[in-house]
């Protein structure tokens, strides 16, 4: 193989793909008619709460809640007591979700307006894409001198979901370059170091921080002390000098209470709909809909019912033009159900414990737990399973999770071309296939809703798991 000139083909095939999906994000923020000012608040006086939900307009995606929740970070020194950074709406919720330490991260990148932070927010997911992808292959080789397809087709079938990463400016692309980078330093043996990315990664957007589990039944004492300490840095020690003692607990304290503790038969979180709704692939969202009778389309028959509300409210419809609405067939919040069987709020709950049990127990299972029966192979078959198994894990998983699968995908490739025999190899493009058929299914524009609805992608991520685990008990036998 001539390596610099495959080198070469791939990078400009990474940096087309880059440009592409680049593209809309960067044309919006610099195209909107009224950019966001700064700075955002004004000095003379606090700004109410009512102000503080509505600030600026929603002209892209997440950025410009990016770029608001840092402002409120940046300019809090100029209000006393700080500003708050989660004003719960009781329709909706807090608008930004994450730890407070995710919005330390994103002030700095605040300071010379909406149009730098969005260039720069999408260089960091440029540098993330590339990352991704090269602790993928190094995980398997640590030279990096793999075939081509290995490094082009597993993010050829995640290009839709990195797109999305873009398009939004969601940080999870970051995220698991983070997680990847954490783990390849704690197999190194150094992992001390080890813990610095893997506690940025769950302090930033929290589902991460199940990598610790990991770290701890794999005695990577070292890398979970390490990944602890620096938890504790990052959210209680680092935002104090910005947000000051007491305004970065009461955050913490809001933040928690409203993500970690707040649950209800729907689901957790700030917005429980959407745990029922067609669009979270997560174990929680698929086995809730699949197992027990919730509307699917929660989401969209909220907006709608709240739609038809405002127009009865303003007497523009009255109850009657309303119900003639809501009995259409067409009828955009009309809802929608898909499970096989009913086993009520209580009863999906439990059922959903017990197939997350049996995933980690599969998992464990698996695993060659000896030091002798380890090698780089079932190491990298173990990061897939422990990769996809943390997308799903999460209470939400939408659409750019899955991102997250250009890992496994690439240690089933890279096993496509290389396992010892036939059937392994079989076995493992069979998985790559069934994966990338599954990720065609989950278009809503080509297909409707229905596949997404019964939770497509989240099977996807078990045909993953299942390629993977008989792989790695195919390698335990033979090493």
């Amino acid at each position: 193989m001539n390596w610099p000139r495959i080198r070469w083909v791939y990078v400009a095939v990474f940096v087309a793909t880059c440009a592409g999906v680049s593209a809309t994000p960067l044309v919006r923020e610099f195209t909107l008619p009224q950019p966001l000012p700064l700075p955002l608040f004004p000095t003379d006086h606090p700004p109410t709460a009512r102000e503080m939900f509505n600030i600026g307009p929603d002209g892209n995606k997440d950025y410009t809640l990016w770029y608001q929740y840092g402002r409120v970070v940046a300019e809090s020194h100029h209000f006393e007591g700080g500003l708050p950074l989660y004003i719960q709406d009781p329709k909706i919720g807090f608008p930004f979700l994450y730890p407070p330490f995710a919005a330390v991260c994103l002030a700095p990148l605040t300071l010379f307006g909406p149009q730098v932070m969005t260039v720069l927010l999408v260089l960091l997911n440029v540098a993330s894409f590339a990352a991704v992808v090269e602790l993928s292959i190094r995980a398997l080789d640590p030279t990096g001198r793999v075939s081509p397809w290995v490094r082009l087709l597993p993010s050829a079938l995640c290009v839709f979901f990195v797109y999305d990463v873009f398009l939004l400016g969601q940080p999870n692309l970051g995220l698991l370059a983070l997680v990847l980078g954490g783990l390849a330093l704690a197999r190194g043996g150094r992992g001390w170091w080890a813990g610095v990315p893997l506690a940025a990664a769950a302090a930033i957007k929290a589902f991460p921080v199940v990598v610790l589990l990991y770290l701890l039944w794999r005695r990577q004492w070292a890398a979970a002390g390490s990944m602890t300490l620096w938890l504790v840095v990052f959210l209680f020690v680092l935002p104090v000098p910005v947000r000051g003692w007491d305004r970065n607990l009461s955050d913490l304290n809001e933040w928690a209470n409203g993500m970690l503790f707040s649950r209800s038969d729907d689901g957790p979180g700030q917005r429980p709909e959407r745990s029922l709704g067609w669009r979270n692939q997560s174990l929680i969202g698929t086995t809730s809909r699949l197992l027990r009778a919730g509307n699917v389309k929660a989401e969209e028959t909220t907006n709608e019912e709240d739609l038809l509300a405002f127009e009865q409210d303003h007497g523009r419809m009255t109850e009657g033009e309303a119900e003639a609405i809501r009995s259409s067939p067409t009828w955009a919040g009309r809802p929608m159900y898909v499970n096989l069987i009913d086993l009520g709020p209580k009863g999906g709950a439990v059922a959903t414990l017990v197939v997350a049990g049996l995933l980690g127990v599969g998992f464990l299972a698996v695993m060659p737990f000896r030091t002798a029966a380890r090698t780089r192979r079932t190491d990298a078959l173990e990061l897939g399973l422990l990769v996809t198994l943390i997308t799903v894990a999460s209470p939400y998983s939408y659409g750019y999770y899955f991102s997250w699968l250009i890992t496994p995908l690439t240690v089933l490739a890279q096993f496509g071309r290389t396992a010892a025999t036939r059937t392994d190899r079989r076995v493992a493009w069979g998985a790559v296939i069934g994966v990338g058929v599954l990720f065609a299914a989950s278009a809503p524009q080509v297909w409707g809703i229905g596949p997404m609805s019964v939770g497509v992608l989240f099977w996807s991520a078990i045909v993953s798991l299942g390629g993977l685990g008989y792989l790695i008990v195919r390698e335990r036998t033979t090493c």
